[in-house]
């Protein structure tokens, strides 16, 4: 059944692949780039008690653990941008979606990426904006883990006064109730609240960046990197990668572009 069966066949790769279906089980967390609430009630009641959910890293990941003959269990996102660090820790075997740059790849191995998503402003009522400065005295949100892969590219958020959220849910809360006149996130996450709040003139005003998304696994785990590599171009040829990214976040998949 697997297209991981095929490398299999050499002496030393099926010894590394006996080595991955030992395992039995392999544990997935996502970050919470491609993650959305589920459809709450309008207003948003109590934003904090709304479970993040990131269907399309769910089904992600019962598909690649599907090709690698394992059983698996999948870790919705918490607080954001904490799924590194509890790859890091030992807790998960495989983060789903981090942001691949110059300081993620030295905390983890990566995958080659397997989407490009893009930075952008959105806000209500506002004219489109050229660029970060230009947001200069307006209310801006963002999560955390931007601070410093926005920092790193250059941009300079303590000029923009941008405030930022450890959980999403708290960021769109702030935006709906007023608090924030705009918010930093990716295109995914800003047309899922756009798809969610129809009424509320939200809109993408600036795009500021791409950035590339792949898996990530501890350093030494090359026979599992090695697995997934495999795994992820099996389903980005046949179309199903694709296919789950548009089902999932509503938006088609970008081919991360080299040179990023």
């Amino acid at each position: 059944m697997p297209p991981l069966a095929t490398p299999a066949r050499a002496a030393h790769h099926g010894q590394a692949w006996r080595r991955i279906l030992a395992r039995g089980r392999i544990r997935f967390a996502c970050g919470i780039w491609m993650a959305g609430l589920p459809l709450p009630p309008t207003p948003l009641p109590t934003p904090l008690a709304e479970p993040v959910e990131d269907p399309f890293h769910a089904a992600l990941a019962a598909h690649l653990a599907a090709m690698l003959g394992l059983r698996h269990s999948f870790d919705p996102p918490g607080h954001a941008f904490e799924t590194m660090g509890r790859v890091l820790a030992g807790e998960v075997a495989v983060a789903l979606g981090p942001m691949l740059n110059r300081l993620t790849a030295r905390q983890l191995m990566f995958t080659p990426p397997y989407a490009e998503l893009e930075t952008v402003i959105l806000s209500a009522h506002v004219a489109r904006r050229r660029r970060l400065a230009d947001w200069r005295g307006l209310r801006l949100g963002l999560q955390e883990g931007y601070v410093a892969h926005l920092a790193n590219l250059g941009f300079d958020l303590e000029e923009a006064r941008a405030q930022p959220f450890a959980e999403l849910a708290a960021l769109e809360g702030a935006l709906l109730d007023g608090a924030l006149d705009a918010l930093i996130t990716t295109n995914v996450t800003a047309r899922n609240i756009m798809a969610r709040h129809p009424g509320r003139g939200f809109g993408i005003r600036t795009s500021l960046t791409p950035h590339l998304h792949g898996a990530a696994v501890r350093f030494g785990e090359h026979e599992l990197l090695r697995a997934l590599t495999i795994a992820l171009h099996a389903v980005r040829e046949d179309g199903t990668l694709a296919n789950l990214f548009a089902m999932h976040t509503g938006v088609p998949l970008v081919a991360p572009r080299e040179g990023l």
